[in-house]
């Protein structure tokens, strides 16, 4: 009888707070006028001050902006503009983030930017109209009309969904990944900025685009960003460093599930197994096989929703996650797997802001060596400069590509001495599996 009437008491509760007034329906150009002078435009930056990307965001208590993780990828530090007041301040730190949710709040130094209002996300519905404040493609302060096309509930069972629902579903349990499709116009930059109903408060952040879609566009609910735990104090980096997957990092298009790398002997056409590796939905490594000459080593780990290593305390976590991705800082050996028996202990990388290796330095018995590698646009070695005694080799690579544009064979030809005859060097290829 208590558990009934604790239940009733509970139900009665929840009607009351559903029962709140509405809010009165505003004009478009009174829900842009209310709302704008809460935007801002967030510019992500590499260590140097350069930037890298660009996104949107929005005040939503004082100090604090919540964007999309995703804008802040490769990030070392950011800065964010009123659109409205075209005011300058400066992201002092993460405070809260959610990688699988694609959400991230920071703190900025002006804690006196407007505070947009924030709606019941809960009771939005299908056929309502919303709005959509952003900065698309770098054009500051730009606001859409649209409805919602569709509430995509978590436990769809829709075998048809797209890549970006397969997303959505919530595969751990852990929390809701309802999301709101709707055909308000969005495009790149539009990332983080608010969704807004018709009394002019927010209802949900910005998520990302179908480009094969016509306006295919989704937003996060808001009470996803209400109920996220603020547990960091910690520099924007980690937000860059979390947001910068470990299939990102192998440069991996598409929902990769494994990579099995194998070399290919010429001489009597025979192949042996490298390494595989083996990424879960959210991009992280979690198993890695490496084949040595003698011995074969494998490691596997588990991650937390940002991508940190869940055996580990929070505070070894962050540093862990941070010492693997100053981006053009320098790396000893592998981020999370221990190869200290197969890379020499004096070796040491050097990463520019898009994560590529561009020098690697081995100190032996023999000297100091300095190999320099260079990329194409997509982030693909494209040649190599290996000293070996007074002389310098130079490799180049070409690729056979799949259908998603990951390369399924690497053929490296090598140079001896400049205007000498190309050599085949080494033929690498790669079985990749990818998640339904």
């Amino acid at each position: 009888m208590i558990a009934v009437l604790l239940f009733h008491a509970e139900s009665a509760e929840a009607q009351k707070k559903r029962r709140a007034p509405k809010a009165k329906v505003l004009t478009s150009p009174e829900i842009a006028q209310k709302v704008m002078p809460s935007v801002v435009l967030i510019i992500a930056q590499d260590e140097n001050g350069n930037p890298i990307s660009q996104g949107s965001g929005f005040v939503y208590k004082p100090g604090l902006v919540v964007s999309n993780l995703h804008v802040f990828e490769r990030a070392t530090n950011a800065i964010v503009k009123n659109v409205k007041t075209g005011e300058i301040s400066k992201a002092i730190e993460v405070v809260a983030m959610n990688a699988r949710q694609d959400i991230c709040v920071v703190r900025i130094a002006n804690d006196k930017f407007p505070i947009i209002s924030v709606g019941d996300s809960f009771a939005v519905k299908t056929g309502d109209d919303v709005y959509v404040a952003s900065n698309p493609k770098g054009l500051e302060g730009s606001f859409t009309k649209g409805i919602v096309s569709s509430v995509r509930e978590k436990d769809r069972k829709d075998k048809g969904d797209d890549e970006l629902l397969n997303w959505v579903k919530n595969k751990s349990g852990e929390t809701d990944r309802t999301l709101f499709q709707i055909d308000a116009a969005i495009s790149p930059g539009s990332s983080g900025g608010p969704l807004i109903n018709s009394a002019g408060q927010a209802v949900g952040i910005v998520r990302s685009s179908v480009i094969s879609g016509q306006n295919l566009n989704f937003a996060i609910p808001i009470d996803q960003l209400l109920t996220l735990e603020k547990k960091f104090n910690h520099p924007i980096i980690l937000a860059g460093a979390c947001a910068f997957n470990d299939r990102l990092k192998w440069k991996l298009k598409g929902l990769v599930k494994t990579v099995q790398e194998r070399q290919v002997d010429e001489r009597t056409g025979k192949e042996r197994i490298r390494s595989i590796r083996e990424f879960d939905r959210f991009g992280n490594n979690i198993r890695y096989v490496w084949y040595g000459p003698t011995r074969t080593i494998e490691s596997k780990r588990e991650f937390d929703e940002n991508g940190l290593i869940a055996s580990l305390p929070f505070e070894d976590a962050t540093k862990k996650k941070l010492g693997s991705r100053k981006f053009s800082g320098t790396l000893l050996n592998d981020d999370y797997f221990d190869l200290s028996d197969f890379v020499a202990i004096d070796s040491s990388s050097t990463f520019d802001s898009f994560g590529n290796e561009t020098i690697n330095v081995q100190q032996t018995d023999g000297g100091r060596s300095v190999t320099t590698f260079e990329y194409d646009p997509e982030g693909k070695l494209k040649k190599m400069l290996e000293p070996v005694g007074d002389r310098v080799y130079t490799s180049r690579m070409s690729y056979r590509l799949d259908n998603f544009g990951n390369w399924i064979e690497q053929i490296t030809e090598i140079q001896y001495a400049p205007g000498a005859d190309w050599d085949l060097r080494s033929r690498i290829r790669r079985e990749i599996e990818y998640f339904n």
